[in-house]
């Protein structure tokens, strides 16, 4: 997840919020706290306000599958 300060010749692993999760066969539940958000760049805060792209990849997946994301939602709070 980035803001508008990641852009340009800013676009470093360490200049966004990074965060990873096991998913199981089914349903899961993924909950960030937005502090863990807020915090996700190395040098600075992320504005939380200004929130630019959200995305998702996968690694080391012995054959190809589906993903299917539903009710997604960036909420104020902890």
């Amino acid at each position: 997840m980035h803001d508008w300060k990641h852009r340009g010749k800013d676009q470093n692993y360490a200049n966004r919020f990074n965060g990873q999760a096991v998913l199981a066969s089914g349903w899961n539940t993924i909950t960030v706290p937005m502090k863990e958000i807020e915090n996700g760049p190395k040098n600075r805060h992320m504005d939380l306000a200004h929130i630019r792209e959200l995305g998702f990849f996968v690694v080391e997946q012995s054959y190809a599958r589906v993903l299917y994301f539903d009710d997604v939602e960036l909420l104020e709070g902890d």
